[in-house]
């Protein structure tokens, strides 16, 4: 039998009892014993739709910033469960992607954005930044928190400055361009989103923000403009 089959067996049958009683930090401590990333990306390859979904959660669970060239392509996947294991992959892992303490930090500050709260928000990553400088997430999450006090220039210099830390951060290409939409930039904005469907084109509301943006800038047709952006998932 060949042997990626028998280990791909061997992972559902390794990894089933955690997920099925939603035991993810027990499936990573396990993992850390038994697998390593660069042995779950072999499996990659595999016409196994529930292999993918379950590798893609192994890797989210283990994998660090390097596990993100092998993860992308699974976004494009027919299957929808697929595609939606390897974007929480690529969060977790773009989330992780600091010292512990940093990471806590940030986790505690996003949830406080995902819920439109921003007060102290810009200091305390500005703070986090300064100790991390190369930290993505925590430029990503700055970004968010300018956009949402209307702070729009601010917000595109720190969705660059993501996107250029980490080339695969469709969110933070996402934000570049609802700064530029919001901003009154919508060529570039329609461009902008144009790639992040490119990388991830099941991100929610942004097939909506293209046609809304393609609408605005046919030249014969300008109905009243109302534009819907787009936002992280939660």
């Amino acid at each position: 039998m060949d042997e990626k089959l028998i280990a791909g067996r061997s992972l559902l049958d390794f990894a089933e009892p955690f997920l099925r009683r939603g035991d993810r930090a027990g499936l990573s401590a396990a993992l850390q014993e038994e697998w390593n990333a660069d042995c779950l990306a072999l499996l990659l390859d595999s016409d196994d739709s529930e292999l993918l979904r379950v590798v893609a959660i192994c890797i989210g669970l283990i994998g660090d910033m390097t596990s993100c060239p092998s993860l992308m392509p699974l976004l494009h996947h027919r299957q929808d469960a697929v595609a939606h294991a390897a974007e929480d992959a690529l969060w977790s892992i773009w989330f992780r992607a600091c010292n512990p303490l940093g990471r806590q930090v940030l986790s505690k500050i996003a949830e406080h954005i995902r819920h439109g709260e921003t007060e102290n928000v810009v200091a305390m990553l500005t703070d986090l930044i300064r100790t991390h400088p190369h930290y993505a997430e925590a430029f990503h999450q700055r970004s968010q928190a300018h956009f949402l006090e209307n702070n729009f220039d601010a917000g595109l210099r720190d969705a660059r400055r993501a996107f250029q830390l980490n080339p695969y951060h469709f969110g933070a290409l996402a934000n570049i361009a609802n700064c530029y939409a919001a901003l009154g930039r919508y060529a570039e904005a329609l461009a902008t989103y144009q790639r992040v469907l490119e990388l991830c084109p099941r991100m929610p509301e942004v097939d909506t923000v293209v046609h809304q943006l393609e609408q605005r800038l046919v030249p014969a047709e300008r109905p009243p403009f109302s534009l819907t952006l787009v936002t992280d998932p939660d």
